[in-house]
């Protein structure tokens, strides 16, 4: 018997009664019949026994007519009385229009399956209904800015249709699946509790509890985050609305920095021409004396040849081997 994955309040406008049975309009089907199931139970377990058993009403020898109630032995009238009981109280469970489907059907038992077969549908029906919601079981995962405890009613809700359907989860598979559906945010909470507890043990409620803790101080400390950067932002304001200078005075300031920006980069540009000007008086001062070096040199170094007297014909202005004397000797 599969559950619903979501049933709005909304729904459930009747029926919240011990007394009274719950109400069917055709809507969320599975949760009726598991309230139904339970309310009958309640009310006299051979209620829900004459329900989901066939209940043969008594023939006459020629097996066709019916017997009137004076002619049943007692076990018979005490079976008819549990049909009778347990009809009613599955015809006051339903609306008119569901009133409808079942009212020319005689027996509990009838009415139960009846209301099975066309909510429920065939095996191949419910075969399907098991496809889907192992579907949904498989791809679960906890939704953007979703609560532990929405997550938790979720997954539920689909286990539970998993189960009535017959198929059979250990804890462990159940304790690992909500721990891999974990956004990143429970990352190093999902690793601790695998670290530190027995899965095999660990019960869904327990995870749920220590999951919920581990949110709320998640939350903690993110509004406390947010405080610090509100407060933060608001004491930035609150120097600039303190600040001796108006909006308008701030273009002031603006236009004024702009004009002494201006003067400045005026001012870097005539020390620059000046000091260009004193580099070039300084290279031509020092050409000129370079070239003045070099004439004196060039004079000396004459002067010094000048100087020179040869020693073979005793001249100046040359040596024995450079003067003309040399020429001399070498024709003679």
């Amino acid at each position: 018997m599969a559950l619903p994955t979501h049933i709005p309040d909304d729904a459930i406008c009747e029926g919240l009664s011990a007394n009274r049975p719950p109400l069917f309009k055709g809507q969320h089907y599975n949760f009726w019949k598991r309230r139904m199931m339970i309310y009958l139970q309640g009310m006299d377990i051979e209620l829900w026994e004459v329900t989901r058993k066939p209940f043969v009403i008594p023939k006459r020898e020629d097996k066709v007519t019916p017997k009137e109630f004076a002619e049943l032995e007692v076990e018979e009238k005490r079976l008819a009385q549990l049909n009778a009981k347990a009809l009613n109280h599955l015809q006051c469970g339903l609306s008119p229009s569901e009133f409808n489907r079942i009212c020319n059907l005689n027996t509990a038992y009838e009415v139960w399956s009846k209301l099975e077969l066309t909510y429920e549908g065939t095996n191949q029906v419910k075969e399907s209904q098991i496809n889907i919601l192992f579907h949904d079981y498989e791809l679960f995962e906890m939704h953007p800015n979703e609560s532990i405890k929405d997550m938790f009613t979720r997954f539920t809700n689909i286990t539970n249709g998993l189960i009535s359907l017959g198929k059979i989860f250990t804890n462990e598979e159940l304790v690992r699946k909500v721990l891999r559906c974990l956004p990143r945010d429970y990352d190093a909470k999902a690793t601790a509790i695998v670290e530190a507890r027995d899965l095999s043990t660990l019960e869904l409620d327990m995870l749920l509890g220590s999951l919920t803790t581990y949110e709320l101080e998640m939350k903690r400390k993110r509004k406390k985050n947010e405080e610090d950067e509100y407060a933060k932002k608001k004491k930035t304001l609150a120097l600039k609305v303190s600040s001796p200078t108006s909006s308008a005075s701030d273009t002031n300031s603006s236009e004024d920095d702009e004009e002494k920006l201006k003067d400045e980069i005026a001012l870097i540009s005539r020390r620059f021409d000046t000091l260009m000007k004193k580099k070039r008086h300084l290279f031509r001062r020092s050409q000129r004396k370079s070239f003045k070096n070099r004439e004196n040199k060039e004079n000396t170094l004459k002067a010094k040849e000048d100087d020179v007297i040869c020693y073979k014909c005793n001249k100046p202005g040359h040596k024995e081997k450079e003067g003309p004397c040399s020429h001399f000797e070498r024709f003679r």
